[in-house]
């Protein structure tokens, strides 16, 4: 078993740096799989804890559940399970639970091979349709720190369409989050992210990717 830190922007820091923070992510990693991510927020007035738990096939849901929720501690957790692999990527289903124990939504997200999200839907908690605020990160893949190598966030509607397409560091320069056929126009834009190249992120749909490359 293994643990390492992450701070609230995803960049890996020692256990010395945690003290000096009021948030951050402990993760925990079992046979080089990561298995809890325990997100700490502390502040003058309360704190609170959120545990993601990778949830396997020998282990009971509920009770999972039951041992990472509490009102007393202001603790409540997500749980991830039905992993599907492809690619080198990870698929998951997930439930989230208030300190009740309550279910509060239902998601789903697809990681990289560095743990990386790379898309994330939301599902109504009764008929499991995709609602609309789905969205999917493009990295860069040219720096150490997750947030800074984001180059795009692309979000999508109910009907897993493009909504609008997000520059997350400010390479192109947008005043406003630009439509797709705005984005498409933009000639710094296709030469940073030529739309063509990359179909993955032309629908929420598929949620996983079908090539290595996207």
């Amino acid at each position: 078993m293994q643990i390492k830190y992450k701070n609230s922007i995803g960049s890996f820091i020692t256990d010395q740096q945690v003290k000096e923070l009021n948030e951050y992510n402990k993760i925990t990693y079992q046979d080089n799989e990561i298995k809890t991510i325990e997100s700490f927020i502390s502040s003058k007035t309360k704190n609170q804890t959120v545990i993601s738990y990778f949830l396997d096939d020998r282990e009971d849901k509920q009770v999972i559940v039951e041992q990472n929720t509490s009102v007393i501690e202001n603790k409540s957790c997500l749980i991830y399970f039905n992993k599907e692999s492809k690619n080198g990527f990870n698929l998951w289903d997930i439930e989230e639970y208030n300190s009740e124990g309550i279910l509060r939504f239902k998601s789903k997200e697809a990681y990289d091979n560095k743990h990386r999200l790379v898309f994330m839907g939301k599902f109504n908690n009764d008929t499991d349709i995709l609602e609309s605020g789905s969205f999917k990160f493009y990295y860069l893949n040219k720096y150490e720190d997750e947030y800074k190598d984001r180059l795009l966030k692309i979000t999508y509607d109910e009907h897993g369409d493009v909504d609008v397409i997000i520059d997350i560091n400010d390479h192109f320069d947008y005043y406003k989050a630009p439509s797709l056929d705005e984005f498409l126009a933009d000639d710094v834009g296709q030469i940073l992210f030529p739309w063509n190249e990359h179909p993955y992120y032309h629908s929420a749909y598929p949620f996983l990717p079908e090539s290595p490359n996207i």
